[in-house]
C-alpha cells in the first residue's frame, strides 16, 4: 500500500508535494498503523484515503499558484466590520492570520515542533501584515 500511496502522491504538483508531502506521508503512516489490526478497517481506511487523495490531486493541479488557491479555501474570521464592506485585501490578510494560527495549533497537537516554529514565525508576519493593511484602510484592530 505504501507504493500505491507514493504513486498517488506523485499525482500532486511538485509545489504541493514540497509543501505538504512529508506531512501527508506521516498522517498516512499513522492511519495505516492504527487501522492495521482489522482487514475491514484497513480496507475502509485505504478506500477513504484514495477517495480523498485523487480529487485533492486534481484540485491542486488546477491551481495556478499554491498560495492563491490556498488563500481562497481558508475560512474568514470574525471582525467588528461587516464582511460586505471589508476590503478584499483586509479579508485576505485576516484569513492568512487565521490559517497560520490553525496550522500552528495543528502542528503543536501533532507534536511537530519544527513545523510549529515555522508557523509561529509566519503568524507573526501575517499579523504585522494585517495590522498594516488595517491601518491603510483606517480600520480598528
Amino acid at each position: 500500500m505504501k507504493a500505491v500511496f507514493r504513486a498517488v502522491l506523485h499525482l500532486y504538483p511538485q509545489w504541493h508535494r514540497r509543501l505538504f508531502g512529508a506531512e501527508m506521508k506521516s498522517v498516512f503512516e499513522r492511519g495505516r498503523q492504527v487501522h492495521r489490526a482489522s482487514r475491514v478497517a484497513y480496507a475502509r481506511f485505504v478506500a477513504k484515503e484514495l477517495c480523498g487523495l485523487i480529487p485533492g490531486a486534481l484540485r491542486a493541479r488546477l491551481r495556478d499558484e499554491p498560495c492563491e488557491g490556498l488563500l481562497h479555501e481558508w475560512p474568514a474570521t470574525a471582525t467588528n466590520v461587516p464582511a460586505e464592506i471589508v476590503p478584499e485585501e483586509v479579508a485576505r490578510a485576516r484569513d492568512l492570520v487565521t490559517a497560520h494560527l490553525d496550522h500552528l495549533k495543528s502542528a503543536i497537537a501533532r507534536r511537530q515542533f519544527e513545523r510549529a516554529r515555522f508557523y509561529s514565525t509566519q503568524d507573526l508576519r501575517a499579523r504585522e501584515g494585517l495590522r498594516l493593511v488595517r491601518k491603510k484602510y483606517g480600520l480598528a484592530e
